[in-house]
């Protein structure tokens, strides 16, 4: 049952307010979870959440990679080539050289600054 104090100014209000507070956090702090699992059942249920290794292999190149996956150095899949990686580096260097145009338009970007970074 929760009785409040009766209103006689602020501070008292406050106090009654304490006191239901208290009332209803001491009947949580009772209560008992009526579904509990066993330490048993807990286990059956984590037993499949376990991690598992990253199928890897080696490509004919010799560099590692994820099973049915493309290489990625050479970009071949199941001996033939799935990905042109000579297209894939002239497309990142014309990015980034336009990327770099683009902050020397912009003024970000200066003959000194890019002396240093060289």
């Amino acid at each position: 049952m929760i009785c409040a104090a009766p209103r006689q100014s602020d501070g008292d209000l406050n106090f009654g307010v304490a006191i239901v507070f208290f009332h209803i956090s001491s009947i949580l702090a009772r209560m008992v979870v009526r579904m509990r699992l066993n330490r048993s059942q807990t286990a059956q249920r984590r037993s499949h959440m376990a991690l598992t290794a990253a199928g890897v292999q080696l490509c004919e190149c010799g560099s590692p990679r994820r099973a049915h996956r493309a290489c990625p150095s050479c970009g071949k899949y199941r001996g033939k080539v799935g990905i042109d990686m000579t297209a894939q580096a002239q497309r990142l260097a014309r990015r980034q050289k336009r990327h770099e145009k683009e902050l020397k338009a912009s003024g970000q970007i200066t003959a000194d600054k890019e002396v240093k970074k060289s």
